[in-house]
């Protein structure tokens, strides 16, 4: 009894348990009825389990970008839609907020918010911090022992910080709780706590974890190498890496002296929330971030390369398909409703029964950020990029098995700005012409001379009649322009994460697959690393030499190859072409992961050309025809700039704790 499944009783937890919430401040609660006492629960090993498994529920799900009003909260991933990467065209309070703005009352729609959330997660980890203990003994049918109590409490720890550095990113300095509120005290309230004392307990509370924390999620005895039963488990790897990103916000200039409305925004008891600058944190979060790169390096994590060697495409395309050592953490469940309902073709989605789909367009903003297949900015003197003409592209997500080799099909008429990109382009983004991957997942096909003429073409123009379908299984043309509903506003549809062997209109074809849904992964901390060596020391080897390591993963010369050989120079050495080289490095890797809201802002440069979430935003011409071009000109798809102001470098918070306390005091500008 004692060998629990984690995840299944995280599952079970979050469908039977619930917890009543007053409108106090925190929202803290009594959660225990007079059955459900202390008393019992913590004398009861299963009880106590599923009491502290409610902590879970503070994983956030980044593969949860559709964010429909029905679901959207900010433990999904609405901030992709919120940043300058998609525009969502979903049925939900995301198709305007970036034309409209959003505000702190909650009763407007703005739903985004994860305070409530993490604040009851925080109470749930402190009570059991403080009452967990040792159940039964050996031989008893069930019991916990001091091993595995200590195990259950380092996971309370670090849940309660890592709900705190969830807090901090989006809100900034907010109450710290270590403690357990008394949800019957009357004058329950307290203070934001300063940044740095905000970093400094959640850095305490990390510390506390790791030391129980396992090392790794690696076992042998699995076929899979991984204990799959336990891939949800916080490690001593994954609260080292929280640590890291801790100390590189509180680095960066939102949190670091960066913020001028920020340094007047003082407590009422005079304590002053925001640090004058300190360039000496750079210093820490270099060594913070180089303590989880140490712990990486000495095999716990490493970058994914496919078992197909020398393809580039697979790497990026396999990555999300199935756990691997690059994932530090992930939730384990990703499906067909988290994903491909939103950014499968239309006419494939209806006839699938999987409802009008295709409402996540890539604006031309971030289409243009990918590179050139030769490591090239499409802007940059000798790329070979050009927007005019026509030819024909491979497309590696259509790869079929013809005569015993791997045969990738050739798209042909394919606008050429879209010809000889990087692989993670093709792995991203459907433009105009692309084909489905109906030969990957129609066996029927692969192998014959038809595959290359059976592949679904998808089109946003109008040059098809509205009411063509593709033939039931493959083939024919997905129809995505603007006439009916379900469509991309920016006349590209979101592919990324999409998995190639769904293709539910196949008969009695797959339509589910399970995947990890990615929080942390490696390639991200190679970048912050950078990052943070190029902050102290602009002539650090190993800075390019893990910007690199990013870039020949993804198939594009790094830029020590690009100097040796001439086609790219005056980046290595020189700080701000490597700041730009790295901050466009993570715009492109961690494309739709949850992180370019989050970087713009801490970089402060959200406002500024080289980062601005404001101002009009582009797509091709959903009222254009492809004969003539017309789609193919520049499109300002909201007929609406985009809202940003300086009050949006952090969130509001929300409207209902600002008025039930006396000490809370709001961001500024709010």
């Amino acid at each position: 009894m004692r060998k629990y499944t984690y995840l299944i009783l995280i599952v079970e937890l979050l469908a039977l348990l619930t917890f009543s919430s007053c409108k106090k401040y925190l929202d803290v609660s009594d959660d225990f009825s007079e059955s459900d006492s202390k008393g019992f629960i913590f004398t009861n090993p299963g009880q106590s389990r599923r009491f502290q498994r409610y902590i879970y529920k503070a994983m956030p799900d980044y593969s949860d970008y559709s964010a429909a009003s029905s679901n959207a909260n900010g433990m999904g991933n609405p901030w992709a839609s919120m940043s300058d990467e998609l525009k969502n065209n979903a049925n939900g309070v995301l198709r305007n907020i970036p034309t409209q703005g959003y505000t702190a009352n909650t009763a407007s729609g703005n739903t985004f918010h994860r305070w409530q959330t993490l604040y009851k997660v925080i109470r749930q980890a402190t009570i059991y911090i403080d009452s967990g203990r040792v159940i039964g003994a050996q031989g008893d049918p069930d019991f916990i022992d001091a091993a595995e109590l200590r195990q259950l409490k380092a996971e309370a720890y670090f849940f309660r910080a890592y709900s705190h550095y969830l807090l901090f990113e989006q809100y900034g300095p907010i109450p710290i709780m270590t403690t357990e509120a008394d949800p019957t005290d009357p004058n329950v309230d307290f203070f934001r706590n300063s940044v740095d004392e905000v970093v400094a307990a959640i850095d305490a509370d990390l510390l506390k974890a790791k030391e129980d924390l396992s090392e790794n999620r690696f076992s042998s005895s699995f076929a899979s190498g991984f204990d799959e039963n336990k891939l949800a488990i916080p490690t001593k790897g994954v609260a080292l890496a929280i640590r890291a990103k801790l100390w590189m916000y509180a680095a960066s200039p939102l949190y670091n002296g960066g913020y001028s409305e920020a340094l007047a925004l003082t407590n009422s008891d005079g304590k002053k929330l925001f640090p004058a600058k300190d360039p000496n944190k750079w210093v820490k979060a270099k060594d913070a971030v180089k303590d989880f790169i140490d712990f990486a390096n000495a095999g716990n994590y490493e970058l994914y390369y496919s078992a197909t060697a020398n393809n580039p495409h697979l790497n990026i395309y396999e990555l999300f398909q199935r756990y691997n050592k690059e994932i530090i953490w992930a939730n384990s469940i990703q499906s067909f409703a988290a994903v491909e309902a939103n950014q499968t073709p239309r006419d494939i989605s209806v006839t699938a029964g999987g409802g009008m789909g295709a409402n996540l367009g890539v604006t031309q903003e971030m289409v243009d950020a990918f590179f050139t297949k030769d490591g090239l900015d499409i802007h940059d003197p000798g790329s070979q990029y050009t927007e005019t003409g026509f030819s024909n592209v491979p497309n590696p997500a259509t790869r079929f098995v013809k005569s015993g080799n791997t045969v990738i099909l050739t798209d042909a008429n394919i606008s050429n700005r879209y010809a000889n990109r990087e692989p993670r382009f093709y792995a991203s983004v459907t433009y105009q012409g692309k084909s489905w991957h109906d030969v990957v997942s129609n066996p029927a096909l692969q192998g014959t001379t038809a595959a290359t003429s059976k592949a679904t073409k998808v089109l946003f123009a109008r040059d098809v009649p509205s009411s063509v379908n593709p033939l039931p299984g493959y083939g024919g043309i997905a129809n995505n322009d603007n006439r009916t509903g379900g469509f991309p506003s920016t006349g590209y549809l979101c592919y990324k994460r999409s998995n190639r062997t769904i293709h539910p209109t196949v008969g009695s074809g797959i339509r589910s697959v399970f995947r990890p849904s990615i929080i942390f992964r490696l390639a991200d901390f190679y970048l912050l690393y950078a990052e943070a060596l190029n902050e102290l020391d602009p002539g650090n080897p190993e800075i390019i030499t893990y910007l690199d390591k990013v870039r020949v993963r993804a198939g594009i010369p790094g830029y020590l190859d690009m100097q040796t050989n001439g086609t790219k120079t005056g980046v290595i050495g020189q700080y701000s072409a490597q700041a730009k080289a790295i901050r466009q490095e993570r715009q492109v890797e961690l494309f739709t992961e949850g992180q370019r809201y989050f970087d713009v802002r801490r970089w402060m440069i959200a406002d500024k050309p080289e980062g601005r979430q404001g101002g009009v935003f582009h797509g091709m011409n959903m009222d254009g025809r492809a004969d003539d071009q017309s789609f193919y000109q520049l499109n300002d798809y909201d007929r609406a700039p985009r809202l940003f102001s300086r009050s949006m470098y952090l969130y509001p918070i929300p409207l209902s704790q600002i008025t039930v306390s006396k000490k809370l005091i709001q961001n500024p500008g709010w």
